[in-house]
C-alpha cells in the first residue's frame, strides 16, 4: 500500500465570489505535474501555484473538472476562485456562451478527503499511486457529469473509481455547493480543528476573463480553535459571513511517499 502526503496550502482566504473582484486583487495561476500524476486521457493530477498580485499564496494538488477543455503546463493564466466552473461541461447551466456548472457536493467532499489524507485507507486493493490518481480523476469527471472517455483504464483504476463513487454516494451529500464553498472539518483534538474549504479555480487566457480554459478543483486550509463543548462535525457546508483570514501567505510542501 502507499501513503499520501498532501501539500498543505495555507493562503489568503476571503469570501468566495464569481470574479474575486471584491478585494481588487489580480489572481493568476500556473500548473505543472508532480513526479507521479496519473494523466489518463490528459487528466490529473496537477500541481497549481496560485498568486495574488504576483505573490504566491498557495500551492495545491488538483484535478480538472471539465473533460473537453485544456491547459498548457507552465503557462500563467488569470484566475478566479468560485463555486462554479465557468462555461462548464456536462451538466452546465445558463445560456451559451455564458454557461456555468456548479461544483457538486459529492465531488467537493471526495476532494476534501483526498487533500486531508483520508482516502488511502478507504480504498481497497493494492494499486499504484498513478492508478489511484487516474481512478480519482475518472470519479471527478463522472460526478460532474462530464462526457469523458471511459475506455483505456486498468482494472485497478476502475476498482478505485467504483470505490470512490460508492463512498460519495454514501456521504449523505447531494446537489451543488453553496456560494462560499464546501467546508470539511477535521478535529485535531479537544481544542482545535482543521478546516478545508473546497471551491473551483477557473483559469482564463485574458485579464478580462472572456476566454476560459480548464477549471480545476481548489481548496484552502487553516486551523482554528474549537469552543469547549463543541461536538466535532466531520463535514458541514460553509455558511460563514464576513470571514477573512488575512496575512497567511505561506505554503508548505509535504512530499508524498509510496511504499512497496
Amino acid at each position: 500500500m502507499f501513503m499520501f502526503a498532501r501539500i498543505l496550502a495555507v493562503s489568503l482566504l476571503g469570501l468566495l465570489t464569481l470574479t474575486h473582484a471584491a478585494s481588487g486583487a489580480v489572481l493568476t495561476a500556473k500548473l505543472s505535474r508532480p513526479s507521479v500524476y496519473g494523466g489518463r486521457h490528459g487528466g490529473g493530477e496537477f500541481l497549481a501555484k496560485v498568486y495574488e498580485d504576483g505573490v504566491l499564496i498557495g500551492e495545491i494538488e488538483t484535478y480538472c473538472l471539465e473533460f473537453s477543455e485544456h491547459i498548457q503546463l507552465g503557462t500563467t493564466y488569470y484566475a478566479s476562485i468560485d463555486p462554479i466552473a465557468v462555461r462548464g461541461g456536462g451538466g452546465a447551466l445558463g445560456t451559451a456562451p455564458n454557461t456555468y456548472d456548479p461544483l457538486g457536493q459529492q465531488t467537493a467532499w471526495l476532494y476534501a478527503k483526498y487533500v486531508a489524507n483520508e482516502l488511502d485507507s478507504m480504498v481497497t486493493g493494492t494499486v499504484s499511486l498513478g492508478e489511484f490518481k487516474n481512478g480519482f480523476q475518472k470519479a471527478v469527471w463522472n460526478l460532474e457529469q462530464e462526457p469523458f472517455t471511459t475506455s483505456g483504464y486498468t482494472s485497478d483504476e476502475n476498482t478505485v473509481f467504483n470505490s470512490l463513487l460508492a463512498l460519495a454516494a454514501g456521504s449523505g451529500y447531494s446537489g451543488d455547493i453553496g456560494p462560499l464553498g464546501f467546508e470539511y472539518i477535521v478535529p485535531l483534538g479537544p481544542d482545535s480543528e482543521r478546516v478545508y474549504t473546497v471551491s473551483v479555480l477557473n483559469l482564463y487566457q485574458d485579464a478580462a476573463m472572456t476566454m476560459p480554459h480548464q477549471s480545476q478543483l481548489y481548496y484552502t486550509v487553516f486551523e482554528r480553535p474549537r469552543a469547549p463543548g463543541d461536538l466535532p462535525e466531520p463535514m458541514t457546508l460553509a455558511m460563514w459571513s464576513g470571514l477573512s483570514i488575512l496575512g497567511l501567505g505561506m505554503a508548505r510542501r509535504h512530499r508524498r511517499k509510496e511504499s512497496a
